[in-house]
């Protein structure tokens, strides 16, 4: 799927009909990483934590491939687990049994979950409760499910009404849980994170791609952030000369 026909998909079956705060610079970065993962033949499952009436669901449900599996965990209070199958079915119609919706309460969880494989998954979008505990929880849980060239995605790291997205994520990247994976990435909503092995690695391969062109580099704990859709940019040259000194 080309990035055009995703947007002319959501433009003509999602937006009006799906409620949900997924927006085009996300809906791009989604189908870059997902491209630059299948280019480098990097498989795995993906999973989203939060999926209210899935209109961030419909984007992973589409780009997945034939044989993998779309997970989805949310506690289903706001709309039925059934009305969001009925719509991913509908939206996406390739995933068919590889859809697995799970009914739980993140918060009251402890440990991985045992249907998902450790190292099954190569992207992950966190979007359930926003406070620190239970981004925390979240990320201590579902970090450990990621593949070596895997993604995890925070939902609204940069909105004041959720400080305890960007504190949580500082307190994992820095505990021994996490410290072996780092930031690197941002968009105006979303925190994309990985490997530290793989950071250089994904944010070359942005670059790269020509698709955006208002980028600069932050540091931010003890690494490099690629900023995306920056009202500042950083001339292309630069920014590799910049990752080529880090």
């Amino acid at each position: 799927m080309e990035i055009s026909e995703l947007f002319d998909f959501y433009k003509h079956r999602v937006e009006g009909r799906i409620e949900g705060w997924f927006y085009n610079h996300d809906i791009l970065l989604f189908w870059l990483f997902d491209f630059i993962q299948k280019q480098a033949g990097w498989r795995g499952d993906l999973c989203e934590l939060g999926v209210y009436q899935g209109k961030s669901a419909i984007a992973l449900g589409r780009l997945a491939r034939a044989d993998e599996r779309l997970y989805g965990f949310d506690i289903f209070h706001e709309v039925p687990a059934r009305k969001v199958r009925a719509t991913l079915d509908d939206l996406c119609p390739s995933l068919a049994d590889k859809l697995i919706l799970v009914r739980e309460d993140l918060r009251q969880r402890g440990e991985p979950p045992e249907m998902v494989g450790r190292g099954s998954v190569r992207f992950i979008h966190l979007d359930a409760v926003h406070d620190h505990p239970s981004v925390l929880n979240d990320l201590n849980n579902f970090a450990p499910l990621l593949t070596s060239q895997g993604i995890l995605v925070l939902d609204d790291c940069f909105d004041p009404e959720w400080p305890g997205v960007p504190t949580a994520m500082a307190e994992f990247c820095l505990s021994p849980a996490g410290r072996h994976i780092r930031p690197f990435a941002a968009s105006r909503a979303k925190m994309y994170l990985c490997g530290r092995h793989m950071v250089e690695t994904y944010q070359r391969c942005v670059i790269a791609s020509g698709l955006l062109t208002d980028m600069s580099l932050e540091r931010v704990l003890d690494g490099m952030v690629l900023r995306c859709f920056t009202k500042w940019p950083t001339p292309v040259d630069q920014l590799l000369t910049q990752l080529k000194s880090a």
